[in-house]
């Protein structure tokens, strides 16, 4: 029977690890000040000069994130 869902594990190891790095990601966003490590890996491009970690521009891309996932 688990012959057909050989993929199911290493997919949800994947996952697993893609949500850990978002979660990690958006926890030292607020605290370095820098989006680029949490914009990347969420919305695929490169946080602006002028951005700032302010709540929604830390929520937007967790919440983007949670949908890749």
């Amino acid at each position: 029977m688990l012959r057909r869902y050989r993929s199911g594990v290493p997919a949800l190891l994947v996952t697993g690890a893609y949500a850990v790095a978002v979660v990690a990601a958006a926890v030292v966003a607020p605290a370095t000040g820098e989006l680029g490590p949490l914009w990347w890996p969420t919305l695929l491009a490169g946080a602006d000069e002028g951005a700032t970690a302010t709540s929604p521009n830390v929520l937007v891309p967790l919440l983007a994130g949670a949908a890749w996932a």
